[in-house]
């Protein structure tokens, strides 16, 4: 009797440590060139590469997970990560820096698994992930996130970026966001709530392969800085927003627009006016989402659109449709003048798409276009409103 009452009291002071053995924990594994994620209670039977609990931070930087890398000393040996399918049952309140300076990451694997309801730190997170050539983060769950600085920043050969269902509500910061991103061309922000961000400084900077971006949904009521949002989007010739983003708050903007020289908005770009006050739709760089009439002269034709594909015209020389030339500013851009005719184009288009377009003057439209010998589609021009021819 008392070998089994011992026997029992001996069962009852183990409960406790076996119940602990099997209880759940989120935890990484390094093994060869993959990463992966685990919530489970096996973490012990792990025996080959390297774990890391899902809270361990480097030694030389406080800030960044055990398993990531750093600027001096970036992670080159993982190529792939790999989201358990136990870790959804996981909800991080932070993936700040997760994937920082992984330089040879190339592949996400079950990113669906990766539950980010609770989230409220973005910051970093694919940080110089200078390897990643696509990534679709459309799954994410941003409702809570406040910081989003810096998440893709470095990104240098991503070609396909899905952020377009991001809630971003109650984020405050998106410096450097998609810094040096140099080979998107095109990424969907036209969702974006920006009333609570404070700082878009460099967002876009660097972004030298982007076309067009759409931020009329912004609303930069709360930004105080500015400087180099566009920095460096030479490529860049749209950007859709129906907004004058000037408010009493911004207290730095330089160099917003420097070297976008391809930019075409209200008015042409102009190298000494880099700053926010061209952050306007009527007398600044911004063109107006729902008035987007522009003249393309390619080769010897001129056309007239009025579309949102202004962007996807590569060659030949886009103008907005209230564009001025730089010597005369009461001639539109591609007419001629004295002493220096247009004798490039031959040929006038007026794209069925124009008639959609009520222009209010006419005037000075084919001035000195000497070799002008046809012109196509009037009937797509609308003069109803017209004043002045």
């Amino acid at each position: 009797m008392t070998a089994v009452i011992a026997a029992l009291f001996i069962a009852l002071l183990a409960l406790p440590q076996t119940a602990h053995a099997q209880s759940k924990e989120a935890y990484v594994v390094e093994d060869g060139s993959t990463l992966t994620f685990y919530y489970d209670a096996n973490k012990a039977t792990h025996t080959t590469g390297t774990v890391y609990g899902i809270n361990d931070k480097r030694i030389d930087d406080t800030q960044v997970p055990a398993w990531a890398g750093v600027y001096e000393d970036p992670n080159e040996r993982i190529t792939k990560v790999v989201f358990d399918s136990s870790f959804k049952d996981y909800k991080p309140a932070t993936t700040s820096s997760w994937f920082y300076c992984c330089a040879k990451l190339t592949a996400i694997e079950g990113m669906s698994n990766l539950i980010t309801d609770q989230v409220t730190d973005m910051s970093y997170m694919f940080r110089d992930c200078s390897a990643l050539t696509s990534l679709d983060v459309s799954n994410f769950n941003t409702a809570n996130v406040t910081s989003m600085h810096y998440m893709f920043y470095g990104c240098e050969k991503l070609t396909s970026l899905n952020v377009s269902n991001f809630n971003t509500a109650n984020v405050t910061d998106m410096a450097s966001m998609f810094y040096h991103c140099s080979a998107l061309t095109s990424l969907d922000v036209s969702k974006f709530n920006t009333v609570n961000v404070t700082t878009m400084r460099s967002m876009f900077g660097d972004c030298e392969s982007l076309k067009a971006l759409d931020v009329s949904n912004f609303n930069t009521a709360n930004v105080t800085s500015m400087q180099y949002t566009f920095y460096r989007c030479s490529a860049l010739t749209t950007i859709y927003c129906n907004n004058d983003w000037k408010s009493d708050v911004v207290r730095i903007s330089t160099n917003m627009f420097t070297n976008c020289t391809n930019l075409k908005g209200a008015v042409s770009y102009d190298q000494t006016k880099l700053d926010v006050t061209m952050a306007n739709p009527t007398t600044g760089y911004f063109t107006k989402i729902g008035e987007i009439a522009y003249v393309v002269e390619d080769g010897s034709t001129l056309t007239f659109y009025y579309d949102t594909n202004k962007a996807t015209h590569t060659t030949g020389t886009v103008y907005g449709i209230n564009q001025k030339r730089a010597d005369d500013t009461t001639s539109p851009a591609w007419a001629g003048a004295i002493g220096d005719p247009n004798e490039r184009i031959t040929k006038v288009v007026f794209d069925s798409s124009f008639k959609e377009y009520k222009p209010a003057t006419t005037n000075s439209w084919f001035y000195f276009c000497s070799k002008l010998t046809a012109i196509e589609g009037m009937s797509n021009l609308i003069t109803d409103k017209v004043t002045d021819m």
